[in-house]
């Protein structure tokens, strides 16, 4: 795997260490999945800053991902592809608005230890008139 993309020998030695029953009861093929779609997540979900010190970013990468690999042991990671419904008004003419990407954090520590060289991407709204 790349440099930034942890292998599975050192996400168990971090997780072993914390006692973590999601990721050592895991198979070693479910872990490997599990790194890989975290990683993906994480370059999904986050705009990293044009930090010239590539390897500060590269090494909260690779951290992150194995803090979050656990929760991709048996999950996607992705979030619902429906549009959520943040506003309603009703005042003859109605209005709407949608999510473009769910709303809130579903991993704000993730979100918290890569605030130093990124930014969660998403939280955009698109509106919609409505005549009732």
């Amino acid at each position: 795997m790349a440099d930034h993309i942890p292998t599975r020998e050192e996400c168990d030695t971090y997780h072993n260490a914390r006692l973590n029953p999601d990721w050592s009861a895991a198979a070693d093929a479910v872990k490997e999945a599990a790194i890989l779609r975290a990683y993906d997540y994480i370059e999904r979900t986050y705009l990293f800053e044009a930090d010239p010190d590539v390897a500060t970013i590269l090494a909260a990468i690779k951290a992150a991902t194995i803090v979050l690999a656990p929760f991709a042991t048996n999950s996607t990671l992705t979030a619902a592809a429906e549009p959520m419904v943040v506003m309603e008004k009703g005042d003859g003419l109605g209005e709407i608005q949608y999510s473009d990407r769910p709303i809130g954090d579903p991993y704000p520590f993730i979100t918290a230890m890569l605030k130093p060289v990124a930014s969660r991407n998403g939280g955009g709204f698109r509106s919609a008139k409505v005549i009732l």
